[in-house]
């Protein structure tokens, strides 16, 4: 099973931006590491040259928060070429989702119908095209692919960037010049 690179790769691009900051996930980035760690581990098996490259960077037992910004952006680039190297698919990665939409629709019934006989069906992994999921077409996983969300993964990671309270409701007199507001008004 081969380990999802994606939302590592975004989270040290983050990184980047933030000039190393160790601030681009809750908690640092050596939380995450211990969890993504375990899965990393069992899908490189028994390549032993990969399995040196994960513990030569330290990713068995990450310290990414005791190292200088310079010594992050040396071990990030290292864990970049990992993972480049973990998934040698992502040239392919954005022709998968186009082709996946018609077979989807096409063994959709065949699912139901053998679920209806008494057989399970077979459930989306994480790492299925988003179009296996109820309700997203090939139209709306075309929008969502320009989003940069192509798995069901990604799906679970995207998260809004802004939120818009309408439970504060205030009159036209109480607005503040300036801020965004609910307001109650009759015309």
């Amino acid at each position: 099973m081969p380990v999802d690179v994606g939302p590592l790769r975004k989270i040290l691009q983050l990184e980047k931006a933030r000039g190393f900051s160790n601030a681009a996930v809750s908690g640092g980035l050596d939380r995450y590491l211990v969890n993504w760690t375990g899965p990393a581990m069992a899908a490189i098996g028994k390549n032993k040259r990969l399995l040196a490259r994960f513990r030569d960077l330290g990713l068995d037992s990450p310290d990414y928060a005791s190292l200088s910004p310079a010594e992050r952006r040396k071990w990030s680039a290292g864990v970049v070429q990992l993972l480049d190297a973990l998934e040698p698919r992502e040239a392919g990665t954005p022709q998968s989702p186009e082709p996946a939409a018609p077979s989807t629709a096409k063994t959709a019934p065949k699912k139901r119908r053998t679920a209806a006989a008494g057989t399970p069906a077979v459930a989306p992994s994480l790492e299925s095209p988003i179009t296996v999921l109820k309700g997203i077409s090939a139209n709306i996983a075309s929008r969502f692919e320009k989003l940069g969300v192509r798995s069901v993964r990604d799906l679970l990671y995207f998260f809004p960037n802004r939120h818009l309270d309408y439970s504060q409701v205030k009159s036209v007199s109480e607005i503040v010049e300036g801020e965004e507001e609910t307001i109650i008004a009759n015309v």
